[in-house]
């Protein structure tokens, strides 16, 4: 039987080889991304995650983890059941809607189809006034599911009804919280790392977009935060476009 390890906030059970493939492809997005050119080195059985060997003969450890996060995933799935049900209540109406969220906002799941219900309702209302004057967001305030959008935006769209709602979920629940919490996670490994590799210099990647975590949008990403880590270097990887951010790191 394929030995198994338990990853992530979701105790979700893989192989050690499909956990092995996975590091391995975020590291190989990383090095694309970060546009450097070293060997990668160890079976991907011993901690850290791999070794990087460069052209001089300096070597890295190298730790991967993805960017997840429990209440993000639920509003984020929330977010998207928001968007099939809207589209299907406005089924007909050719148009582009996307709602833009307050700042901390969170939609819970539970209050989905009510959400969709009153969010088709001034979508309708502000296609039938259009393009007369139309008080939308005095009109927010008066529907209680909505309590937590900041305005609703509706564009024409021969192929619509089309519906964006999730581009503010990372921002909305506060992304370098997320991200310290991630680098919480493996800080008591960093000691252990150095000494059985013998290796000062550590280094984290913090996968995005990757097979089990959550999106990113690099405008969520805040400028000039500074993250607690004894790692000495820390980076933030969106995988699917091969985007790096270097995070910086107090290590006192």
């Amino acid at each position: 039987m394929p030995e198994q390890v338990r990853r992530g906030c979701y105790d979700e059970v893989v192989t050690r080889p499909e956990q092995k493939t996975r590091e391995r492809t975020i590291i190989e997005a990383f090095l694309e991304a970060a546009k450097i050119d070293p060997r990668i080195d160890g079976d991907g059985r011993e901690a850290p995650d791999a070794q990087l060997v460069f052209a001089d003969g300096e070597r890295v450890g190298l730790e991967v983890t993805e960017l997840t996060d429990p209440s993000l995933k639920a509003s984020s799935s929330a977010m998207k059941r928001l968007q099939l049900e809207t589209r299907k209540l406005l089924s007909g109406v050719p148009a582009f809607v996307h709602v833009h969220w307050h700042p901390r906002a969170w939609l819970d799941p539970k209050r989905v189809k009510e959400t969709a219900a009153q969010l088709a309702t001034i979508v309708r209302q502000i296609v039938q006034y259009r393009p007369k004057k139309f008080g939308r967001r005095r009109m927010l305030k008066r529907l209680p599911a909505l309590d937590r959008v900041g305005d609703v935006l509706v564009f024409p769209a021969e192929d619509g009804p089309k519906v964006s709602a999730t581009s503010e979920t990372w921002d909305a629940r506060g992304l370098p919280e997320v991200v310290q919490a991630r680098l919480d996670d493996k800080e008591q490994k960093v000691p252990g790392y150095r000494a059985s590799t013998g290796l000062q210099q550590q280094w984290i990647v913090i996968a995005t977009g990757s097979e089990r975590a959550q999106e990113l949008l690099p405008q969520m990403l805040p400028h000039g935060h500074v993250y607690s880590s004894s790692f000495d270097r820390a980076f933030l990887l969106d995988v699917p476009i091969r985007k790096v951010w270097e995070l910086t790191l107090d290590q006192s």
